[in-house]
């Protein structure tokens, strides 16, 4: 006997079968537009890709090591060159063409690199980093060939016009450092760049001694010698630069990020990113710290020799202190790192800024040797402190990528701008005031500068974010009203 309600079920299970087959029919017939189909095959491919590249290590770039080796080698190339302008091109100038344009061609390196870094950049993006490097080379075997015609024939205007084109070489020095990301695997990144960075250490020495000693290499031309040595330096770099090993179409982004970003969303532009980013206190005050420093550190030094030599002392010992100089700046760079993670880089702004004042209130004592040295010497350091804490906490804080770049593009060249109008600008202006007053217009600058940072503090946006083993930020919210 059967009961009604099973004969019921049946009943269902047979209308479900039997349904089942002509629903399958139509599912299949239904069609689909392809902008939807196109969209599926694209998230699964995503999402096939995310998985694959969370799952697997990246790829090891092939010759790695041999072309971090040859990076390392092309910074501390590139970083003799700037050195040995730095020890002695101001007072060359000065006697080619006196105090007033004394820092007229270390300024015009500024500019060079300035006008040079986004074409380099470009060419390095459509051709290849080793491209880019190599133009960069070429254009400062141009210029050092220029340099050493303005020596045989004593001309300023060459001189200026040579250090306009090494200006270029500068800036592939610069960018040396970022093609350690593409040859890199990204475990060792941070450990390849402070390597690189380090070969500035190991040149500081090199390049004021190769002032001191070369300014009569040869005997019937003064200074000839120098440039002389600087165009092999530049060759040397250019050979450094041609030996590296990378594939044209190496990426510069992770798989899951370049996959998730074509699909998901369109680029953010430029200009939003620089908008957004900057409309934090944390950045505003790096950018700031970072800047002033900067602009203390070419205001003390890029006069420095003139200053020097006009004190009565000799091209070598002005040579000597600009040496001491640059080893402030770069020789901290080795522990500096261990004493941001420990402290915070709040922290470390605050004390770079303070040697510099110290710097500054040293420098006041007059124009002597001894005073000179030290007071160089914690130039250096005082701006290795501000500059490095306030780059890491802008390198830190931006998201890897398009908007790292943006970030350090804009705060780059912001302070390329500033330093060579400063550079330009010294000469003429200690000549005008001196050195004390000069230092005075230093001390008006920090104390500029920390009554903008204070203000910025009180600004009603977004507060300074709690900084690692930092100084707790300031945060002001605003209230919302109710009428």
């Amino acid at each position: 006997m059967t009961h009604p309600h099973d004969a019921t079920a049946d009943s269902k299970i047979d209308m479900t079968t039997s349904a089942s087959p002509s629903q399958e029919q139509e599912s299949e017939e239904q069609p689909v537009s392809p902008a939807a189909a196109a969209a599926s095959v694209a998230q699964a491919a995503t999402k096939s890709l995310i998985a694959k590249s969370d799952n697997e290590e990246p790829p090891v770039p092939p010759h790695w090591k041999t072309n971090v080796f040859l990076l390392i080698l092309a910074w501390f190339l590139g970083y003799t060159v700037q050195f040995t302008h730095i020890a002695g091109t101001v007072a060359i100038a000065k006697e080619m063409a006196g105090d007033y344009l004394a820092t007229l061609p270390n300024g015009l390196i500024f500019i060079g690199g300035l006008l040079s870094t986004m074409p380099l950049s470009y060419i390095g993006e459509r051709y290849g980093l080793r491209v880019s490097y190599v133009v960069g080379t070429g254009a400062g075997l141009i210029g050092a060939t220029l340099c050493l015609l303005a020596m045989k024939y004593w001309s300023f205007s060459l001189l200026c016009l040579g250090l306009l084109f090494q200006g270029t070489q500068q800036a592939t020095t610069q960018l040396v450092r970022f093609g350690v990301r593409s040859v890199c695997p990204p475990k060792y990144v941070s450990r390849a760049l402070s390597w690189v960075v380090a070969g500035a250490a190991v040149a500081a020495p090199i390049g004021p001694q190769i002032t001191r000693a070369a300014v009569w290499l040869v005997p019937d031309s003064k200074y000839l010698g120098i440039y002389i040595i600087l165009e092999c330096i530049i060759f040397a770099m250019t050979l450094t630069v041609m030996g590296l090993r990378i594939p044209a179409n190496i990426a510069t982004t992770s798989l899951s990020e370049s996959a998730v970003t074509e699909v998901n969303a369109p680029l953010e532009s430029r200009s939003s990113i620089v908008r957004r980013v900057f409309s934090s206190k944390k950045y505003l005050i790096a950018v700031v710290s970072g800047l002033v420093s900067y602009m203390i550190m070419v205001l003390m030094m890029a006069p420095a020799p003139i200053a020097i030599t006009n004190a009565g002392f000799t091209f070598s010992d002005q040579a000597n202190v600009i040496m001491a100089h640059v080893l402030g700046m770069f020789a901290p760079s080795i522990f500096t790192g261990y004493l941001i993670d420990k402290f915070g880089s709040v922290r470390m702004n605050i004390i770079g800024i303070a040697i510099l004042t110290l710097s500054i209130a040293i420098l006041f004592a007059g124009e002597h040797l001894p005073v000179f040295y030290v007071g160089e010497t914690l130039v250096g350091i005082g701006w290795n402190f501000s500059f490095v804490a306030a780059s890491t906490t802008i390198a830190q804080g931006a998201k890897p990528g398009r908007e790292l770049q943006t970030v350090q593009s804009v705060n780059d060249t912001t302070i390329q701008v500033i330093s060579a109008i400063i550079v330009l600008v010294s000469g003429p202006l200690y000549r005008t005031i001196n050195w004390v007053p000069l230092a005075i217009l230093g001390v008006a600058i920090i104390g500029l500068t920390v009554a903008t940072i204070l203000a910025i503090m009180r600004l009603p946006i977004r507060g300074l974010v709690h900084d690692v083993h930092g100084l707790k930020g300031y945060k002001r919210e605003e209230k919302d009203t109710e009428k």
